[in-house]
């Protein structure tokens, strides 16, 4: 029996995977990374927040959301809450879909702090300011598209603020 006669009564079932594991279909959520694919901790940083259940963005934004939170992080890593803070807004805009971490560096570049401010940005004026960015800094080959950040600028006003 051929590989395509048994697969097909699998074929709608592996086309909609195909769709959501290449972000085509609408319903699909953003993308969290594990802390070892970001930039934001040391090797032992790392090995400290796994040890406590923590190895993903969407797991520290969990954890560091609060201030308490934030201080309890801060005091096992041995950091300023400060530099929590600012990691949790990053990993909140993380939650906008078709951001990554590049994305998040040149919405940085661009004065964005967090999804509040990033809603509140007109989407062709936030575009100049990434592309004036990106060129001062070459964060990345390719910029965003004036697409790209309105549907960034409206996830935002949708999205739920998690950093207190």
């Amino acid at each position: 029996m051929s590989l395509l006669k048994r697969l097909s009564p699998w074929l709608p079932a592996l086309l909609v995977l195909g769709a959501l594991t290449l972000g085509v279909a609408s319903s699909a959520q953003a993308s969290h990374y594990y802390l070892t694919d970001v930039t934001y901790f040391s090797k032992e940083q790392i090995i400290s927040l796994r040890d406590t259940g923590i190895q993903t963005t969407e797991h520290f934004l969990t954890a560091a959301a609060t201030p308490e939170g934030r201080t309890k992080i801060a005091t096992q890593l041995q950091l300023e809450e400060g530099r929590v803070l600012e990691v949790a807004k990053e990993c909140e805009l993380l939650q906008i879909k078709g951001v990554g971490p590049k994305a998040v560096k040149l919405l940085q570049g661009a004065g964005v702090t967090n999804v509040d401010d990033l809603a509140k940005r007109k989407p062709e004026d936030l575009l100049k300011k990434i592309v004036a960015a990106n060129k001062a800094s070459k964060i990345t080959e390719i910029n965003p598209t004036v697409e790209n950040v309105t549907n960034w600028v409206t996830q935002a006003k949708q999205a739920a603020t998690r950093v207190k």
